[in-house]
């Protein structure tokens, strides 16, 4: 905690029963581009998902992480839309990538949602044996990775608006292994509401990667640095988002070698997170607390 706020003070966590049913709904997209160039326009991967609660607040899986007891609610989600959309694909190309995509629909995967809403598990697998091309799988794998790490906790203790705390955690952004810090602000709060400013950093050390913008090439990572920002409406009781947005610009310098030369490079990136959420029931037997 970096601040507690005015009063009054309240308690904000992940409070869901079993049964309750919501929807989420998440777009990904983003640039790459070297600096001074034009960037090039990656896809925009848009998800909606149904997920309903199988073990509530009430009866939590229990486990031991970060040096404490932390109680668990366990999420059954199902993947019920996914479109593909990129900018200079041609629409042939977007028809085949968007119909590979139909043995992906209805996955099923299962998370575990701590009390301070950072999802620890996230496991999910591929419905009828069949494989998308290497690019859907990518978005695809790329915008559930997006959403395991939202850069959003809830506060440790009791806050009024005003309040700030932060959190830290090791990521994977592209391919790419570093840490994630966000700080987070609480905006308003009424009774059915919290509003939550977002600032983030990522960082990552020197190591091999895959070439951005050569399938099949590799390079060294000399450099990363990203910084961003966001907000987000979260619903009082259950903690889910009903609406957000992030965006985050990077920047990284990396060596690849051509021939008997080296090439070094410095890439901007940009990503941008949109999303929404609905509760599909508020009916629910049993304590919450």
């Amino acid at each position: 905690m970096l601040g507690n706020g005015s009063d009054p003070r309240v308690t904000l966590r992940v409070a869901r029963w079993s049964g309750l049913r919501y929807r989420s709904t998440l777009v990904v997209s983003g640039s790459l581009g070297f600096e001074g160039g034009p960037p090039v326009i990656g896809p925009t991967t848009s998800m909606v998902v149904e997920n309903e609660v199988l073990r509530g607040s009430s009866e939590p899986l229990v486990e031991r992480r970060h040096g404490g007891v932390v109680r668990l609610v366990e999420e059954r989600s199902r993947l019920e839309s996914v479109t593909i959309a990129q900018v200079g694909v041609p629409q042939a190309v977007l028809d085949f990538w968007n119909l590979m995509l139909s043995p992906v629909r209805n996955t099923t995967y299962l998370q575990r949602v701590a009390e301070s809403a950072e999802v620890v598990q996230l496991n999910s697998e591929l419905l009828g044996g069949i494989m998308p091309p290497e690019a859907v799988t990518r978005a695809i794998d790329g915008a559930i990775e997006q959403q395991r790490h939202v850069p959003f906790r809830l506060p440790p203790s009791p806050v009024g608006v005003g309040a700030r705390w932060r959190f830290r955690e090791n990521v994977t952004m592209n391919g790419i292994r570093g840490t994630q810090s966000a700080e987070m602000t609480l905006r308003n709060v009424d009774a059915n509401e919290a509003v939550v400013g977002i600032t983030l950093r990522q960082e990552a050390p020197p190591q091999a990667i895959s070439h951005p913008l050569l399938p099949g090439s590799k390079a060294t990572l000399d450099a990363f640095r990203g910084e961003g920002s966001g907000e987000l409406v979260v619903d009082r009781l259950t903690a889910v988002v009903l609406s957000g947005n992030i965006a985050v610009a990077a920047r990284s310098t990396m060596t690849a070698e051509a021939g008997d030369k080296k090439n070094t490079a410095t890439l901007v990136g940009v990503s941008n997170i949109l999303m929404a959420g609905t509760i599909l029931r508020d009916d629910f037997d049993g304590d919450t607390r």
